[in-house]
C-alpha cells in the first residue's frame, strides 16, 4: 500500500513539475535554480510544495492564499460569465457562491469549535476548491441540488417575508431625511 501512495504522489509531483517547467517564467528561473545549485527542478518544487503545506498546517494559516484561491479565482470567472453572457457558466458560478455563503455563515457559527485543529484550513481550502472544480458535477452544484435548493424552496415564503422586512428597514433608514 506504501508503495502505491508513493506511486502516487511521485506521480503527481512529476506531473506539476512538468506544468511549471513548460512555463516559460517558472520554468527558466527552474533552469537557473538547477544550474547554479546543481538541485533538480523538481525536486525544488516538491520542497517548496511540503514547505508550503507543512506552513499551511502549521500555522493559522496563509489566509490570503486560500482567500486568493477561493474567492478571486471563482469572482473573476464570475465576471468573465457575465462579460461574455455566458448563461451556462453563469448558473454554475452563482451556486458556487450560494454554497460559498452558506459555508461562510455555518462556519461564523462554528468558529469557535473548529478553527483550531490542526489543518482546518487545508481541508477548508480543498473543500472550497471542490466546490468550483471544473467538473460536471462539483461540491457546489451537489450541494446546492441535494440540500441547499430544497431547503430554500420549503421555506422560500418565509425567507420572502424576512427579507422584505429587512429591504423595507434599510429603505427606510437610508431614505430619512
Amino acid at each position: 500500500m506504501g508503495d502505491r501512495i508513493y506511486g502516487f504522489v511521485r506521480s503527481g509531483f512529476e506531473k506539476i513539475s512538468d506544468v511549471l517547467s513548460s512555463s516559460v517564467v517558472i520554468g527558466g528561473l527552474l533552469n537557473k535554480i538547477e544550474e547554479r545549485t546543481g538541485i533538480s527542478g523538481s525536486f525544488i518544487i516538491t520542497g517548496l510544495t511540503i514547505l508550503f503545506f507543512l506552513l499551511f498546517l502549521l500555522s493559522s494559516g496563509p489566509f490570503f492564499l486560500l482567500y486568493s484561491g477561493v474567492v478571486l479565482y471563482p469572482a473573476y470567472q464570475s465576471f468573465k460569465c457575465l462579460e461574455e453572457e455566458n448563461k451556462e457558466n453563469a448558473f454554475k458560478w452563482i451556486k458556487y457562491w450560494i454554497v460559498f455563503s452558506a459555508f461562510h455563515a455555518a462556519e461564523h457559527f462554528g468558529d469557535r469549535f473548529i478553527f483550531w485543529l490542526p489543518g482546518y484550513q487545508i481541508l477548508k481550502f480543498v473543500f472550497l476548491v471542490w466546490c468550483f472544480a471544473p467538473v460536471p458535477n462539483n461540491g457546489s452544484i451537489i450541494l446546492y441540488d441535494s440540500y441547499i435548493r430544497p431547503l430554500f424552496l420549503r421555506n422560500v415564503d418565509t425567507l420572502d417575508r424576512v427579507t422584505d422586512m429587512v429591504t423595507d428597514i434599510i429603505h427606510k433608514v437610508t431614505t430619512r431625511n
